[in-house]
């Protein structure tokens, strides 16, 4: 770094990005090192990529941070980005924040001909009364979440506040005299999203965080103020190579509600088609996909790979949720867009859509 060249503020996290650009993996490391900071707290990284300068400012303004400086620094230049803005900074010293693996790097295998064989479990006699999966969160829990997705909260500190926010909701289902128990997708930071961040080669990241990789960032930007739920507020699933199943999706939900009930349970996943419609953006599943109907194939074996893994943990009902496919069959193009239907994916018709989700299942 040029000696005589000097941040106006001294950091409390720094890495080298080294020659990476926006869209081939920088903004995720920032990512890492900018979320567990607090509000206030000052970023520093090294880069040699020419296109950083030009486009880290776009990336600032639309995630409400602050671009505080740009120096020289051997072949490339020292950028300090403020989380948030420098009159939330506190006083006090931030220790720094290491570096996580990037990617889960993950040789898919096929699902094998012989599958687990399902466990017994509790018969579901006709007309049970059950909820439809998800149950509404403590809170502290919501906080839990955030925390946990920004790297404040330990994964041991995590799963130990959500068994607490699990018992209070099955203890909520005895009581009212529900015959079939969920654990309220109480871990889950959404519905359908969380899949991502449990998958290999799979990243959850800001929605703002795309600007930067998509062809045109002004449609987009349209498209994120379109929404229904803030984009800030939304953590997607970003796809960087071929998707792997290292770690189960929900068997872990299922083994911790086994312990506190001995009725049937029922575990919700989000479908194929639409994890499919979420987890193909072309500006970066192109990168390991051709085309979604690639990228569903996987989908489709980690979804059996985990359906087979449930049945074998002895779940009495494995329930596949998509309501993208009513925001497909009764809403237009010029409807709003919602979130929660994978606003920013790819979509045709209704009728080649349903073909699609029916082929896909």
């Amino acid at each position: 770094m040029d000696p005589s060249a000097r941040h106006p503020h001294a950091a409390d996290a720094c890495f080298d990005g080294g020659d990476l650009d926006c869209g081939s993996g920088l903004l995720l490391l920032i990512r890492q090192h900018i979320d567990p900071l607090p509000r206030g707290g000052l970023l520093e990284f090294l880069s040699t990529e020419s296109s950083v300068k030009e486009d880290l400012p776009a990336w600032c303004r639309l995630t409400g941070n602050a671009l505080l400086s740009i120096i020289p620094a051997g072949k490339g230049n020292s950028y300090l980005v403020c989380k948030g803005s420098l009159e939330e900074r506190g006083g006090g010293h931030i220790n720094p924040v290491s570096v996580k693996p990037l990617l889960r790097t993950t040789v898919p295998v096929l699902v094998p001909d012989r599958l687990p064989a399902p466990a017994s479990a509790p018969a579901i006699r006709p007309l049970s009364v059950m909820g439809i999966g998800s149950w509404p969160r403590p809170r502290w829990m919501v906080q839990a979440v955030h925390d946990r997705l920004e790297s404040r909260l330990s994964d041991e500190e995590f799963q130990f506040t959500a068994d607490d926010a699990v018992r209070l909701c099955v203890d909520a289902q005895l009581r009212a005299g529900v015959d079939v128990l969920t654990d309220g997708e109480q871990r889950r930071d959404s519905y359908a999203s969380f899949v991502g961040g449990r998958l290999d080669n799979c990243q959850l990241i800001p929605l703002t965080d795309l600007l930067p990789l998509v062809d045109d960032p002004e449609q987009f930007q349209q498209e994120l103020r379109a929404l229904d739920v803030p984009a800030s507020d939304v953590r997607h699933p970003a796809v960087f190579g071929p998707l792997g199943r290292s770690r189960p999706i929900a068997v872990h939900e299922l083994a911790f509600l086994k312990t506190l009930t001995k009725k049937p349970i029922k575990i919700a996943l989000p479908g194929p088609y639409l994890l499919t419609r979420t987890m193909w953006m072309e500006c970066i599943s192109d990168n390991a996909y051709n085309s979604r109907e690639h990228i569903a194939q996987d989908i489709v074996r980690v979804l059996r790979e985990e359906l087979a893994d449930l049945l074998a943990a002895g779940a009495a009902l494995v329930q596949f949720d998509e309501p993208v496919l009513s925001e497909v069959v009764f809403t237009g193009p010029t409807q709003q867009r919602s979130f929660m239907c994978g606003a920013l994916s790819e979509k045709g018709d209704a009728a080649t859509e349903l073909a699609f989700a029916r082929d896909l299942f």
